[in-house]
């Protein structure tokens, strides 16, 4: 090694009148190359193996009904059950609906006395698809930013739209909140739940469960 040489820098640049003694390249990483497992689908794959994404579907339990979303994004109904069994981790929960049974997927929280609320585009058109109960504004909006307009003690109030689950992940199932483990959601009730799926699960390689864990 040169005794000239005083530093060396290991960078996506380098400072002025450096000399390049090395160039690394490197392939962007994939799911699959951060796992010791190939996970490439072989039409010879032992009978009973899933190797594609998890299905849109909830299966009821211990009632073996399923409920299928179909497409990524469509929202399908659950009922009857307080236990569903998901191959996707990917979903949404609400047991919110509008006046004709649309579900209501997120939630703006209001203070309490307001009168008059809007629902506005960045342009300041008028927004639909919305719904107001129990001081908070309910919708299934697209994700976009828009305004929430309101009047509270005579005065108005403008604040950007919130996307608030109405259903939050936690440790015990309440009216507001359900608990998501090992692909087993468990819900407060057995009553109406909307669920959709928002994006697709890694690929699977041992079958899906049809059973709780440890069932007898």
């Amino acid at each position: 090694m040169s005794s000239d040489v005083t530093q060396f820098y290991y960078s996506r640049s380098v400072p002025q009148n450096s000399v390049v003694i090395a160039q690394v390249k490197t392939s962007q990483s994939s799911p699959a190359n951060l796992v010791d497992i190939d996970n490439l689908v072989s039409s010879s794959a032992p009978s009973g193996s899933n190797l594609a994404p998890g299905a849109y579907t909830a299966t009821g339990w211990p009632v073996a009904r399923v409920w299928n979303g179909l497409v990524l994004g469509n929202a399908v109904a659950m009922h009857g059950s307080t236990t569903y069994l998901v191959q996707n981790q990917y979903f949404e929960l609400t047991n919110v609906e509008d006046a004709s049974g649309h579900p209501m997927f997120y939630r703006h929280l209001l203070p309490g006395d307001v009168t008059d609320v809007t629902v506005l585009n960045l342009d300041l058109t008028p927004a639909t698809g919305f719904m107001v109960r129990n001081n908070s504004v309910y919708h299934s909006l697209d994700g976009t930013a828009k305004w929430v307009k309101y009047y509270s003690n005579k005065l108005l109030y403008t604040e950007l739209l919130q996307y608030t689950a109405v259903l939050a992940q936690a440790n015990s199932a309440s009216p507001s909140a359900y608990i998501y483990s090992h692909s087993v959601i468990e819900v407060n009730d057995s009553g109406t739940y909307w669920i959709r799926w928002t994006d697709d699960s890694g690929y699977r390689v041992l079958p899906p469960h049809n059973v709780l864990s440890n069932d007898p």
